[in-house]
């Protein structure tokens, strides 16, 4: 976190990481999970950002929804920011599996999309 953030904060966060609101829960989708809506959806784990945070493939349009497990700035694909990033080691981790996907386009929470060599990125990224 940026080095003038209170103490306080920084604990409200990290409690924030690792007690998330609770909400119903309709359908319970773990990584590894084919889902067969809107031409195919795999469920990837990409904790590292916050524990259990997941991320979705799009078979059809080649298309990764990484959430907050990347980021977009100035352009270019990045990984989590670290100073928010509750497990960075684990976030860079997580980003390994992507690259058995095949990918054109990136979507992330933060930046938008990303389109590119995202396979030659995230191996400079993980490296």
């Amino acid at each position: 976190m940026p080095a003038d953030t209170t103490d306080e904060f920084r604990k409200a966060f990290k409690n924030r990481l690792e007690n998330p609101p609770k909400g119903k829960v309709d359908h319970i989708v773990t990584p590894g999970n084919d889902l067969a809506i809107c031409g195919g959806i795999t469920v990837i784990d990409s904790a590292g950002h916050t524990p259990g945070h997941i991320s979705f493939y799009h078979k059809e349009s080649k298309t990764l929804v990484a959430g907050d497990a990347l980021m977009i700035e100035n352009g270019q694909l990045n990984p989590s920011n670290p100073g928010y990033t509750y497990d960075i080691e684990q976030s860079i981790k997580s980003l390994e599996a992507l690259l058995s996907f095949d990918i054109e386009k990136v979507i992330c929470y933060h930046g938008g999309l990303f389109e590119g060599n995202v396979k030659e990125r995230l191996s400079e990224i993980i490296q």
